[in-house]
């Protein structure tokens, strides 16, 4: 900090007005992006520099738009900050009037057994009929955006397996990681695997919470 000036309260208790911030602006924003939602609100009224910068930055904006609107980032997003928060504004703006910006209808080539589908972080998985495999594909945000299907093998790379998928979870971002359940017979094996390339990906410490996700599975 460069130098602070002060005031003074009807009952003469002394107080820092402005503070001069001797960081360089890009430092300062990182910083401000570590902080809380509560805490980078509070930066906002405590300094008027403080504000500025928070006001200004594209990234600081649409971290809090998306604290607002309840969404999580995408990391892998090939957009840049200021067009992901134009399309958030956007896309707060379509549900406060119930009205979306497009529709689009995904055809499923694949024979489906639709014993499991979900959607997850920015895709959509819809299991095979074969009972072994996933099929995904990325949610479109735009719609000259074409969604293609893409096959998960169940257990990974090898051929020739016995047993039927029964579950998934997923923490993609976070992770880039999928965890399949494959049953032989009553008891469940967990097959763990990477989204992005599909090898095999070793995990210890969470499974103990990806058991107890299964847990009516494996026992």
């Amino acid at each position: 900090m460069d130098s602070i000036s002060k005031t003074t309260t009807p009952d003469y208790t002394t107080l820092p007005a402005t503070v001069s911030v001797t960081l360089p602006r890009e430092l300062v924003e990182r910083i401000l992006l570590l902080l809380d939602t509560k805490s980078i609100l509070t930066c906002r009224l405590a300094n008027r520099e403080f504000n500025e910068i928070i006001q200004s930055s594209i990234a600081l904006q649409y971290f809090l738009a998306c604290k607002a609107a309840g969404v999580i980032d995408n990391p892998r997003s090939p957009l840049s900050y200021a067009e992901r928060l134009e399309a958030l504004k956007k896309r707060e703006d379509a549900w406060r009037k119930l009205k979306p910006m497009f529709e689009m209808t995904i055809s499923v080539n694949h024979r489906a057994a639709f014993k499991i589908c979900r959607s997850t972080e920015g895709a959509y998985f819809l299991s095979d009929a074969n009972w072994k495999d996933l099929n995904y594909c990325h949610l479109t945000s735009f719609p000259q955006d074409n969604p293609r299907w893409i096959r998960i093998p169940g257990h990974g790379p090898a051929l020739n397996w016995s047993g039927i998928l029964v579950n998934f979870v997923a923490a993609l971002y976070e992770h880039d990681l999928i965890v399949n359940l494959i049953s032989k017979t009553r008891n469940g094996t967990l097959s763990t695997w990477s989204f992005s390339s599909f090898q095999r990906e070793s995990i210890t410490l969470s499974l103990v919470i990806l058991k107890s996700t299964f847990r009516d599975h494996l026992k």
